[in-house]
């Protein structure tokens, strides 16, 4: 096979067009040099982009990794980095000190240098060991992308000169709002290549493995700035689908839907702009538990926590109803209980109150949470039992009697397997009341929560659950009584679900199960009085 000797070569980058529009390469002639280096020139697309992604140019530090072949028996490789042309369209790339390469019969390129391909040829095709699984975490760069991610190759023509390609298709979105430090555009269809395999003969680009559906950038977004994303399109025919955008907005998750290219297959080198979709509003929410307290018990509190809350928020609480007349009275509030007080129980029978804590925000938006103080009879009037369901940080079910682990699991029962909430879930841990954990049950087809209530002692339930995938807008959950009718309640994505308070009948077997859609049961409360 003939020797291609190089001196000077040229490149040309393939150009990014505005919003889909085919990349279309060029070449510049052949120049002579005592030191190898090379004349790199593009039309459109490069390291950054301006102008609404129509110019592009070569920035000050870009380097290119230039690879040898001959005859499948030796690789040689050596980088170059910009010498001349930085903020132009044409620019000077020269050999990096203290590296040579030779001649060799076949040539071929990567952008950007440290992108390594694996230095043994896999018939034909080598490994781009780049560590894709890393673009979720790609840098934001406002008005261009993160150059390390830019992927480009190029294969020597029959003159000798190298003529680049896109190995990437880029996701334009402008940033809506203030306070936002990352976005992740998910796509219903796993349309993005993790390790891809790069063929020296063609310069194509194939998946070595399966693909992922989500790509991200985090760092200082700044309101009304665009940003780009880069991905490797797999090239098998899926379509994109639906695309969710995820904003992390003041350390809050926030999706929702928006553009959809069901039948759009993603390209390299194309533009595909997501617009400036809205940043979801999600309300504030206040949850806290009922509280128990012995008969000769005089004070206790009220836990509480607000999510979503806003600046200037506030909590105030009040006495809705209480058996008898005023028997409880409300203390302070620390910021995270409100404390109250009472005297002791002499009489026969317990006592209750309906405490309403109340979550007001941007002047006269309000929600709340009602919440039963219980005040036991003096010995045992009431027999009292609480059963408390849900899974550990480890995905083990654990469950509490009166505040002690059951062992082994004796009331409830479970199927399907535990379930992750820091992957997909857009939710990292969660805490109800005196609860807390990183996993919840998954309820799927085949997963479920159940268990049968006492025979003798008045039940109720209540749970709390969340909708575990982006993409389905709307989920329900149910609450199934065997033989009986189901209670069923929709289920949220950015928030916690909660029951409420919810009356059984005894000795009856309830399932917890999804009615539509997958959810995550983070927590089951169960009740037990006479």
């Amino acid at each position: 096979m003939k020797k291609i000797g190089l001196v000077f070569m040229t490149i040309v980058m393939a150009s990014l067009l505005s919003c889909q529009k085919e990349a279309q390469n060029k070449a510049v002639e052949e120049t002579q040099s005592a030191k190898r280096s090379f004349v790199v020139s593009m039309e459109e697309t490069k390291t950054a982009i301006n102008g609404g992604a129509s110019v592009v140019k070569w920035a000050a530090g870009d380097k290119i990794d230039v690879y040898g072949y001959t005859d499948g028996e030796s690789v040689g490789k050596a980088s170059f980095t910009l010498s001349e042309g930085a903020g132009q369209t044409v620019a000077k790339f020269t050999i990096d000190d203290g590296q040579s390469l030779g001649d060799f019969d076949e040539y071929y390129a990567v952008y950007p240098s440290g992108k390594a391909l694996k230095t043994t040829s896999l018939n034909g095709s080598l490994e781009i060991n780049s560590g894709i699984n890393g673009w979720d975490a790609q840098s934001a760069v406002e008005g261009s992308y993160n150059p390390s991610f830019a992927l480009m190759t190029a294969v020597a023509n029959g003159e000798g000169k190298l003529v680049f390609r896109h190995g990437v298709a880029y996701y334009r979105i402008q940033i809506p709002d203030d306070n936002i430090t990352k976005v992740k555009v998910s796509f219903s269809n796993s349309v993005m290549q993790k390790r891809p395999v790069y063929s020296v003969t063609d310069g194509s680009i194939t998946g070595a493995n399966s693909g992922t559906k989500e790509i991200a950038i985090t760092g200082t977004l700044n309101k009304g700035s665009y940003y780009y994303l880069c991905a490797i399109p797999k090239q098998d025919g899926t379509a994109m689908g639906t695309i969710t955008v995820t904003y992390t907005q003041s350390s809050v998750d926030k999706s929702l839907s928006t553009n959809s290219w069901k039948s759009e297959e993603p390209q390299i080198g194309y533009l595909y702009d997501l617009g400036c979709p809205p940043v979801p509003v999600v309300p504030p929410a206040v949850a806290a538990s009922n509280v128990t307290i012995e008969d000769d018990e005089t004070s206790g509190s009220i836990a509480y926590t607000v999510t979503d809350g806003v600046p200037g928020g506030a909590i105030s609480a009040e006495i809705t109803a209480q058996t008898p007349a005023s028997w409880l009275t409300l203390g302070a509030d620390d910021g995270t209980a409100i404390a109250f007080t009472c005297a002791a129980n002499t009489g026969s029978d317990p006592k209750t109150a309906t405490v309403r804590i109340t979550y007001t925000y941007d002047t006269d938006k309000t929600v709340y949470k009602d919440v039963t103080v219980t005040q036991k009879a003096p010995g045992g009037g009431a027999e009292t039992h609480v059963r408390v369901f849900y899974a550990n940080s480890s995905k083990s079910a654990v469950e509490l009697l009166d505040g002690v682990a059951v062992s082994p699991i004796a009331y409830f029962s479970t199927g399907g397997g535990g379930a992750d909430l820091g992957g997909d879930y857009s939710i990292s841990n969660w805490t109800v009341g005196d609860y807390s954990s990183t996993k919840g049950w998954k309820l799927n087809s085949s997963g479920y929560v159940s268990f049968t209530t006492s025979s003798t002692l008045n039940s109720t339930v209540r749970f709390y659950f969340i909708r575990r995938k982006t993409g389905d807008t709307t989920a329900q959950i149910q609450l199934l009584p065997e033989g009986g009718a189901a209670t069923v309640i929709d289920s949220p994505y950015d928030t916690i679900g909660d029951s409420g308070e919810i009356a059984l009948s005894k000795a009856t077997n309830y399932t917890i199960k999804q009615k539509s859609k997958e959810q995550a049961l983070l927590l089951v409360i169960v009740n037990e009085t006479e």
